[in-house]
């Protein structure tokens, strides 16, 4: 006969770091093995996942992976989502980059958001951002190439 126990300050490690929960409740089965059932799994999946998505910094590849998973989403599907190739997927993953570019890390949280929450941005909304993201980036090299040259005399 199976057995519950309520653990309180239960760790464990998702997405590259260490989560607490409050309280878990878990089953002791037949064998004396801790047991965590599916939809307390599912709710600390997605609690993780809403921390994630509501940071502003870049996605590490562990949380990016994580959320990969969680969402069943495919790299097609992603690179949809950010205009580029499924191959730029494919290439953070085997060469196991630390971070991936902000202005895909904030569109990708947007993404993720609405694939686990239900409530999901539509595809223009998202087109917008990573447009105006790369508008941005596009003019900080402008200013930063303009940054060498020096204005020698203001005429009067």
């Amino acid at each position: 006969m199976n057995k519950n126990q309520m653990i309180k300050k239960y760790e464990s490690q998702i997405a590259g770091r260490l989560w607490t929960f409050p309280q878990i409740e878990v089953v002791i089965d037949p064998a004396g093995r801790r047991c965590i059932r599916i939809e307390d799994t599912e709710k600390m999946n997605k609690a993780v996942a809403l921390e994630i998505c509501g940071e502003t910094d870049s996605l590490t590849l562990e949380e990016f992976e994580f959320l990969v998973d969680l969402t069943n989403s495919k790299n097609n599907e992603i690179a949809a989502v950010i205009f580029s190739e499924p191959s730029t997927i494919s290439n953070w993953r085997k060469r196991r980059i630390q971070q991936l570019p902000q202005l895909e890390s904030n569109v990708l949280r947007k993404y993720f958001w609405g694939k686990v929450f239900g409530a999901s941005m539509d595809q223009e909304k998202l087109n917008c951002i990573m447009f105006i993201g790369k508008e941005i980036i596009h003019l900080k090299q402008e200013t930063e190439s303009l940054s060498n040259y020096k204005v020698l005399k203001v005429a009067s």
